[in-house]
């Protein structure tokens, strides 16, 4: 049987929304624990004013600055590592560390930490650039800067 996603079953802004969804939750590469699920699930049950709903209107926007694109990322990476409002993406992967490290038995791998700062303003930019070229809006876009 087909699944077929219509705006009459989901409303016509979370099927503006899935495009983001799909790309920053993993179209290409994927964050580490942060899969398709957990990020839908987080926008169909979240608040108009949530931060994933506030990534995805600003993400499907043209001509957004590179400063924007990663203040974004960076707060909907906390969002997602269910990191308090009050912190930082470098407090998080703090946190994130500590915890892992005072309960591990084993090795932790850096894989199992949230992001750093540098690389997820890197990988929002690369998302926001994804969606750009999906949208058809790129044309004046330079995939290198």
């Amino acid at each position: 049987m087909l699944l077929v996603l219509r705006s009459e079953t989901l409303g016509d802004d979370v099927c503006n929304e899935l495009l983001f969804v799909h790309a920053y939750s993993g179209c290409d590469c994927r964050i580490f624990g942060i899969g398709k699920q957990l990020a839908f699930r987080k926008l169909v049950k979240s608040d108009p004013v949530s931060v994933i709903k506030s990534c995805a209107s600003a993400f499907i926007l043209q001509n957004k600055s590179q400063e924007d694109i990663s203040d974004l990322g960076e707060d909907l990476m906390v969002d997602l590592f269910v990191g308090k409002s009050n912190n930082t993406l470098s407090s998080l992967h703090q946190i994130i560390f500590t915890k892992k490290v005072a309960t591990a038995e084993a090795f932790v791998t850096f894989e199992q930490l949230s992001p750093t700062p540098p690389a997820t303003r890197f990988y929002s930019q690369c998302v926001y650039f994804r969606i750009m070229v999906s949208m058809g809006m790129a044309n004046e876009m330079n995939p290198t800067e």
